[in-house]
């Protein structure tokens, strides 16, 4: 579904991606780990358009979107929940859920926030609230359900568990593997390894801008290199 070839990006002069490639297949949970400034972000900010690469090509369904614009790629059924959620923060949830799903038709938008209300429970109890007030692990909530409201094909997460206390964390990552199992498909970016890499199927490690490994989830998750760098021995 999701095929990066020797992606390069530079950040003025410093190159902060080289010559990174890997694949995402359809219905798969593939997760990037390593530590921060390793290029996870980056790589889903070029991928999403909103950096452009210095060289390599990145193809979504078998077409080449390297140099597609952001609002094309969501037309085509790409999404991308950028860290720290970035939710309009003065508008109510429902406006939120409704800017997500503007590429819909009204009729559409309609059905699918109902969907979204039934899997998020506490966004739709809040959907008249302003964004903005709503807690941290609610507010990641309803980034999920405005990144789903595009009918996504592909979805590409940001740390969706950074700064929430350990049962929100579940809760997400309950939600993940909901997601997937009604057929998304997901890119992770997640800080919590650990986490990740047990609901991935696949995973590749980072380390200064390169893939230094990738392997199935469950072998990085009992790999003796990953258990000391990243799952605290």
């Amino acid at each position: 579904m999701l095929k990066v070839e020797n992606l390069n990006v530079y950040y003025g002069a410093i190159h902060a991606v080289k010559n990174v490639s890997f694949e995402v297949a359809q219905g798969e949970i593939v997760t990037l780990i390593g530590a921060n400034g390793a290029g996870k972000s980056t790589i889903l900010k070029t991928v999403s358009g909103l950096l452009r690469s210095k060289g390599g090509r990145i193809s979504f369904m078998g077409e080449d979107i390297s140099s597609t614009e952001t609002y094309k790629l969501t037309q085509k059924g790409l999404s991308h929940v950028p860290e720290g959620r970035r939710i309009f923060q003065q508008l109510i949830v429902e406006e939120n859920l409704e800017m997500g799903g503007y590429i819909q038709g009204k009729e559409k938008n309609r059905r699918t926030m109902g969907d979204v209300y039934q899997r998020f429970p506490r966004v739709k109890e809040r959907k008249r609230q302003i964004a903005g007030t709503l807690s941290g692990g609610e507010q990641q909530m309803l980034a999920l359900g405005r990144s789903m409201m595009s009918l996504p094909r592909l979805v590409m997460m940001d740390e969706p568990s950074m700064g929430l206390a350990p049962v929100l964390v579940q809760q997400i990552f309950d939600i993940i593997k909901e997601l997937n199992k009604a057929g998304v498909t997901i890119l992770l970016v997640e800080q919590n390894a650990r986490m990740a890499l047990s609901v991935a199927h696949r995973g590749y490690v980072l380390e200064t801008g390169r893939i230094a490994l990738e392997a199935d989830a469950k072998k990085l998750l009992n790999n003796d290199e990953v258990k000391k760098a990243y799952l605290g021995g």
